[in-house]
């Protein structure tokens, strides 16, 4: 005779995690297919690939196009989109619009000082919020060191191989791969081939991860929560923070977390809106004139009333102000909407 009590008990085990992955849990959403995100460098060619590593004759780029496309580019907002460009956040350089292939993101990377690319390997990564892992990451390299005078080396698997079994130390060819970059796709069978040959870890890791901070010798100085708290705290003037912010972009996104460490040492509301601005996100309670914008490009005259009564704007109408948004097809209810919105924002500023 089967014993119930064994099978209720296993069929409680069953629901509890069903339930589990109902709501949730701890759980972070994994990223979407990576396919469907594809970049473009006009200065080099302006056909749009998605494959992850490309290999650019300088460092003179200007423009970068990154295409998101549909369905995945239907299920992200406007605000949930972020750029980071070697770890710093690139709101203040990204514009995003809708196109008939879903959403593009257009990066200007000397609309500011700090975001020119670096020689060697540079990583671009697009994040959304809520997200602990990119959905895409691209590396873009540029001829290094070994490679920066021209006589650019073709790093091909074959070469490698050959060089590591002719007595090539496994380091040196380290500096090879992170100097000149590989003309292939790391796989399985390629690390099993160059292992074969002679190469360690470290080589391997460079192959695949080119952009990780162990490998770099110069790292972007975007700025780390910590480092603007601790900025505050040794006393640093807030104009000369701004410039830092400024200059050198943040290397996090604009959370609660993050709002309430800067909060903690009683930053102003202004050195506060510099910095959400620049991690590409937004104050509580205040939208700003692009969202308004971007909101106006994909967003109903119904959500965007509600969203402004809901957090009010960090902007003051006027003019021209109205003008624009009329021009971006802004409906009475909306202009209404924000120029109540205007109303308060002046009376607490």
């Amino acid at each position: 005779m089967v014993k119930k009590a064994p099978i209720r008990f296993l069929l409680l085990l069953v629901l509890e995690a069903i339930q589990l992955v109902s709501d949730g849990g701890a759980q972070t959403s994994p990223p979407g297919d990576s396919a469907f995100y594809q970049i473009s460098i006009p200065e080099v060619v302006d056909t749009a690939t998605a494959e992850s590593y490309l290999r650019l004759p300088s460092t003179d780029v200007r423009r970068i196009k990154i295409q998101v496309q549909r369905p995945e580019a239907d299920q992200l907002n406007y605000g949930q989109i972020h750029l980071l460009i070697n770890g710093a956040a690139a709101a203040r350089i990204t514009e995003i619009r809708p196109n008939a292939l879903g959403k593009l993101i257009l990066v200007d990377l000397q609309a500011r000082p700090g975001f020119d690319l670096l020689p060697g390997p540079n990583k671009v990564e697009v994040l959304t919020a809520g997200q602990q892992l990119p959905r895409k990451t691209f590396t873009l390299h540029t001829p290094k060191g070994l490679c920066s005078n021209g006589s650019e080396k073709i790093l091909s698997v074959e070469k490698l191989t050959d060089a590591l079994r002719n007595g090539v130390a496994s380091e040196r060819m380290v500096d090879w791969v992170l100097d000149c970059g590989i003309d292939f796709t790391p796989t399985t069978d390629i690390e099993t081939k160059l292992r074969d040959a002679g190469a360690e870890d470290r080589l391997i890791r460079a192959i695949n991860h080119p952009t990780e901070p162990d490998f770099a010798d110069r790292l972007r100085n975007a700025l780390s929560v910590e480092k603007i708290v601790e900025f505050v705290r040794s006393g640093v003037s807030e104009e000369e923070l701004k410039e830092q912010v400024e200059d050198h972009g943040v290397s996090f996104q604009f959370t609660d977390d993050v709002r309430k460490k800067l909060e903690a040492v009683n930053i102003s509301r202004s050195l506060e809106e510099l910095i959400a601005e620049m991690a590409g996100g937004t104050m509580p309670g205040g939208l700003r004139e692009r969202d308004i914008t971007l909101l106006l490009q994909n967003g109903g005259p119904n959500k965007i009333v509600k969203l402004v009564q809901e957090r009010g704007i960090s902007f003051r109408m006027d003019a021209k102000t109205e003008g624009r948004f009329r021009s971006a097809h802004a409906n009475e209810r909306v202009i209404e909407a924000l120029t109540a919105a205007s109303d308060k924002y002046e009376a607490s500023h």
